[in-house]
């Protein structure tokens, strides 16, 4: 905003111009770019936007929220009990394997954790999430690696040695890494029949928790002693 031109000392033609309030320089040749620097841009909405946007931050939410719902409403559903990939992605961007995505569901049930729909009086708990693309090391090709190590040497250089073996060796050593990459698939998750199975244990629990324990002498036939 406010550009202004700078000269060279000595000279009266302008080499440059510099935004007025934060000093940004600018070609000649680059004017309106100078006039908007440090000048908020409006959005649609009427609101300011943060420099280097043009739209604001509550309609840029409201687009983004607005692309996930059309993804979610077009992306296949599968129940939580039919999916048999390895792990499950929730919206806080946890991958989390079945045992410990079962755990945590069971703790946020039993401690009406805030932070993540309602059984139990909870509004917290995650309805569904997204299916997982797991993929371990890449394949190592021989020839690449070759290529590499001999560009040196002479031609024909690849023809003496053994690229097949190398291979082999490669393909055995990648097979005995564990390196795992995770990747969001296409698919929704539905957790309903997870959710429901976790209050059940939760119940299941709590009643197994406040039952009364007898002691062997205040039993006959089994039962306390009236």
């Amino acid at each position: 905003m406010d550009p202004r031109e700078l000269t060279f000392k000595g000279e009266e033609s302008a080499a440059a111009l510099a935004c007025g309030a934060c000093g940004t320089v600018y070609r000649l040749n680059e004017s309106a770019l100078a006039e908007r620097c440090c000048r908020k841009p409006v959005c649609e909405c009427g609101a300011e936007c943060a420099k280097g946007y043009s739209i604001c931050a509550g309609c840029l939410g409201e687009r983004r929220s607005a692309q996930r719902r059309a993804a979610f409403e077009q992306a296949e559903k599968v129940a939580y009990d039919a999916y048999d990939g390895e792990y499950v992605l929730l919206e806080d961007d946890r991958y989390l394997a079945h045992d410990a995505l079962e755990e945590a569901v069971y703790e946020m049930i039993r401690n009406g954790d805030p932070s993540l729909p309602a059984p139990l009086g909870t509004s917290h708990l995650p309805l569904f999430g997204y299916s997982v693309e797991v993929s371990g090391m890449p394949r190592i090709d021989a020839i690449d690696v070759l290529e590499g190590a001999l560009e040196e040497y002479y031609d024909g250089a690849m023809d003496d040695v053994d690229a097949n073996g190398l291979q082999r060796a490669l393909d055995g050593w990648v097979a005995e890494q564990y390196l795992r990459a995770f990747f969001p698939g296409d698919k929704v998750v539905t957790l309903t029949s997870l959710l429901d199975r976790m209050v059940d244990q939760v119940e299941w629990d709590d009643l197994a928790r406040d039952e009364p324990e007898w002691d062997d002498a205040s039993r006959i036939d089994g039962g306390p002693r009236s």
